[in-house]
């Protein structure tokens, strides 16, 4: 399945899993598939100027793993996407390499969303629109997809001025989490607008406590390295520049 999987690992050695959000996907601009088959134009996002046919065989994910915060009555789940201008994260006609910049995203889901028996809007506690939709897979089979409650945090609209990555979070003793993340134009290395650090905390709810606060050009934030909690430190690693530095930042 095409986007972010929970799974829910059972000592018996078997596993259930949730797609907790779905993404858009990239269909063939030629009718003829490699399997032998000729497939129709997809009509609904086909234009003058590109057209796209009933097939697909896309491995970009357009998103990028933020983390998962336990409460005792839910998961959050943070992750960044590239939600068209409406926020709709299923629009196929605006795909390719970045074509929209990746914002925050977070949906919390009940501790039983790996139950089979019951759908995932039944499962997702965030309010949020419903968004339904799909594409046709490498066979030309229409494959659904739905998002339900999930919510932007960040709104970026430029993707050659910012654009989110890097997302580190970390679950603070009140029960408010902490976000950081990266902020840069999507071509980075030949812009001259240079990468920032950003800084939010939002209830478990996904309401904002503390707005995105600028933490500068100093704090590097590498790809997966985890927040670490101490008392009240938040420690963030920075291994940039045949270095390893410690970041610090002090709760209130």
């Amino acid at each position: 399945p095409r986007g972010i999987n929970l799974h829910y690992l059972q000592n018996n050695g078997s596993r259930n899993s949730r797609v907790v959000y779905s993404f858009k996907t990239e269909h063939a601009s030629s009718p003829d598939c490699p399997d032998g088959k000729s497939y129709p134009i997809y009509k609904e996002i086909s234009t003058p100027q590109k057209k796209y046919y009933q097939w697909s065989n896309d491995n970009g994910t357009y998103s990028q793993l933020g983390g998962i915060i336990e409460t005792d009555a839910a998961f959050l789940v943070l992750f960044t996407g590239e939600p068209d201008t409406q926020g709709k994260a299923l629009n196929s006609s605006r795909v390719g390499e970045h074509t929209d910049p990746r914002n925050i995203g977070f949906v919390k889901l009940s501790k039983d969303f790996y139950s089979y028996e019951k759908k995932l809007n039944e499962v997702v506690l965030t309010e949020g629109s419903k968004e339904v939709g799909g594409f046709y897979t490498f066979g030309g089979y229409w494959s659904k997809q739905e998002n339900y409650g999930i919510k932007w945090l960040s709104n970026y609209k430029d993707k050659n001025k910012q654009s989110a990555s890097h997302l580190k979070t970390c679950l603070l003793a009140n029960g408010n989490v902490l976000l950081l993340w990266k902020l840069a134009p999507y071509d980075e290395y030949f812009s001259k607008i240079p990468p920032r650090s950003q800084m939010m905390v939002i209830d478990e709810n996904g309401k904002v406590v503390l707005p995105p606060t600028d933490l500068g050009e100093s704090i590097k934030l590498n790809r997966r390295d985890e927040l670490m909690l101490v008392k009240n430190k938040v420690i963030c690693v920075d291994g940039s520049n045949e270095k390893i530095i410690l970041h610090t930042l002090t709760l209130k």
